[in-house]
């Protein structure tokens, strides 16, 4: 009788670890495929320019960006997400800019968010 009582222990045992872990794999599934609906959807080219920045191009439509900077009267101009509200004018010359960024900038650099765009300005003041 004592081996009986100790296979039915063992049994209960293995069934509850089972049933455990396929809880966990559940949950860590589930956390996964959250992340990734989270995550928003970047068809714009990534580049990196002569001074180790990575700007996007913000010459796409499906990428929402929350600012544009445009060049506009030889002056670099910092637009909301519309792309025709103007946030502020910076009064950094276009000039100031490399070639390939001067050509970025007539279609329009955009950023996620304002720390990104004040980094990128910041490298251009001055």
């Amino acid at each position: 009788m004592q081996i009986l009582i100790w296979g039915d222990e063992m049994k209960r045992k293995i069934s509850i670890c089972i049933i455990v872990l396929l809880a966990v794999i559940v949950l860590i599934l589930a956390f996964t495929n959250t992340k990734k609906e989270s995550i928003p959807e970047e068809t714009g080219t990534l580049e990196v320019t002569e001074d180790s920045e990575t700007v996007l191009a913000a010459n796409t439509d499906h990428i929402h960006y929350a600012y544009l900077v445009r060049a506009k009267d030889q002056k670099l101009v910092v637009y909301c997400s519309d792309g025709k509200t103007i946030y502020f004018e910076t009064g950094i010359a276009v000039r100031s800019l490399s070639e390939s960024m001067q050509q970025k900038a007539e279609d329009g650099i955009g950023f996620f968010t304002e720390a990104d765009l004040y980094d990128f300005l910041e490298s251009y003041s001055s």
